[in-house]
């Protein structure tokens, strides 16, 4: 069966989704909130439906999430809190062979996001030195301080070789 392709309210994308999920969001209370039609793409990239229930309160339903719920398996022997991710990087793209679990910590590790005043991730200010410190998993007491630097770039280098060596991520 074809995979279907779902405009977005107020975008130029679709979002793609299996023959199954199309039809478990075509009747009950999917097709009585009418959420196939009114999907919109959230600021963080990925479909919602939303909707305003009264009384100040908004009705929040993220597809990757229900869809991962219902049809990909949920890894059971796994330490932290797990999230939704996309092998292809697209969070538009919610054929189940594209949809994974994985937990925070993985997904921060990958994260080429800056973080802070040092403009480099894994890097932070104390004092007039910078110090590099890098996290075993999601839990803050699994934090190992890498050293001090004179400067943020030799900090970032510290935590990117540390990022190799015990994660096998290469920048």
């Amino acid at each position: 069966m074809p995979l279907y392709k779902i405009p977005l309210k107020n975008h130029l994308d679709t979002v793609v989704i299996e023959p199954e999920a199309y039809e478990h969001f075509s009747k009950g209370y999917y097709a009585e909130i009418k959420l196939l039609e009114n999907l919109r793409r959230h600021s963080s990239g990925y479909a919602v439906f939303q909707r305003s229930t009264g009384k100040g309160k908004t009705e929040t339903i993220y597809l990757h999430k229900v869809i991962a719920e219902k049809w990909i398996v949920k890894p059971t022997n796994v330490k932290g809190s797990l999230v939704v991710t996309f092998h292809d990087g697209n969070p538009l793209n919610l054929r189940f062979e594209n949809i994974i679990w994985r937990t925070r910590s993985y997904v921060a590790r990958r994260s080429d996001k800056t973080h802070g005043r040092s403009g480099f991730k894994g890097v932070h200010i104390d004092g007039n030195r910078f110090v590099a410190t890098i996290y075993m998993n999601s839990d803050p007491s699994s934090r190992i301080t890498l050293g001090r630097f004179d400067t943020a770039e030799e900090a970032s280098e510290a935590y990117k070789k540390a990022r190799r060596e015990m994660f096998g991520i290469d920048d």
